[in-house]
């Protein structure tokens, strides 16, 4: 069953939508009507506050002279350039892109990734990985490049010629 789920995940959630999208055209519950108003409630807030946020904004920038407007702009060209570089640097940092355990020295393998790790990957290419060496258990995160994972594919197709050639 869950090898059934991990596969056809995406299947099963669009057919869920399709089913419930029938439900709500045929049901007599005026569930249509709440969902309807919930939806524009939700969509005339979203509206709004974008629209505050906008309104903020150029309420603050009017009041400010070319001065400040440039001091603004400087500081953050700066900070956008600064976050830049050291995500450059940690990349190439060889401390986290080494594929050896910082512990013993052994070898690396992937495992899945915790929620958190998530939300760091948006900003760097880090994985998961776990020490092969069973007394160890070092687990943390590592740089992933995708040099490796090309080499990789490349490899396989190498092999894959090789193999069709025979």
């Amino acid at each position: 069953m869950r090898r059934i789920w991990r596969e056809y995940r995406f299947e099963i959630i669009l057919t869920l939508l399709i089913l419930l999208g029938f439900f709500l055209l045929v049901e007599r519950f005026n569930i249509r009507q709440s969902l309807w108003l919930w939806l524009s409630g939700a969509g005339k807030a979203l509206v709004g506050g974008i629209a505050a946020m906008i309104t903020t904004t150029l309420n603050f920038l009017s009041n400010r002279t070319a001065s400040d407007l440039t001091g603004l702009v400087l500081i953050l060209g700066a900070v956008g350039v600064l976050g830049w570089r050291m995500r450059r640097r940690i990349i190439q940092a060889p401390s986290l892109s080494d594929k050896a355990c910082p512990r013993c020295g052994k070898e690396l393998h992937r495992v899945h990734r915790a929620p958190g790790d998530r939300l760091i990957g948006f900003f760097l290419p880090m994985r998961r990985y776990l020490c092969n060496n069973p007394t160890c258990g070092w687990t943390g995160l590592r740089i992933y490049t995708a040099t490796r994972a090309r080499r990789r594919s490349k490899r396989s197709s190498d092999a894959e010629e090789t193999v069709g050639a025979e």
